[in-house]
């Protein structure tokens, strides 16, 4: 049987898959530049983040 999906009627300038890392500073971007942006994230509570908090523990900025 399949789920109900909810239904919903949304429009943005930009659409943002995943808001973490470079999702986070393209939507920013998008928003200081003018534009109406719209993050999208999907994952449980505890597994958001994609790879960004993996990335984070090995990635040194210089």
């Amino acid at each position: 049987m399949r789920e109900s999906v909810p239904k919903w009627n949304r429009e943005a300038g930009v659409v943002v898959i995943g808001f973490v890392g470079a999702g986070a500073a393209t939507a920013i971007t998008a928003h200081d530049l003018g534009a109406t942006a719209l993050p999208l994230q999907k994952a449980p509570e505890a597994e958001e983040g994609g790879n960004t908090p993996i990335r984070d523990s090995t990635t040194q900025a210089s």
